[in-house]
């Protein structure tokens, strides 16, 4: 069995009810990022935000497209 993320404890997209609206969603990232190995889970967006600057904004989700610079970016112009 595939390892889980290591942020998979205190991720919100995992431990935050209504983070993610669509249903269906979450169990997608779940299944396709969180509990699918390393390989997979060290593409999804939130995890390399965190690893590269200690925090990820919220409206990041596994899959968002841009580098982590670009987000950072996204969320610097909207503070």
């Amino acid at each position: 069995m595939p390892a889980d993320c290591t942020n998979y404890s205190t991720c919100p997209l995992i431990n935050n009810s209504g983070f993610i609206s669509e249903p269906g969603h979450k169990d997608h990232y779940i299944k396709k990022y969180c509990r699918a190995g390393d390989n997979n889970w060290s593409k999804c967006k939130r995890y390399l935000m965190k690893r590269r600057w200690q925090f990820c904004p919220d409206f990041v989700l596994p899959d968002t497209p841009g580098s982590t610079d670009e987000i950072l970016d996204k969320f610097e112009e909207e503070q």
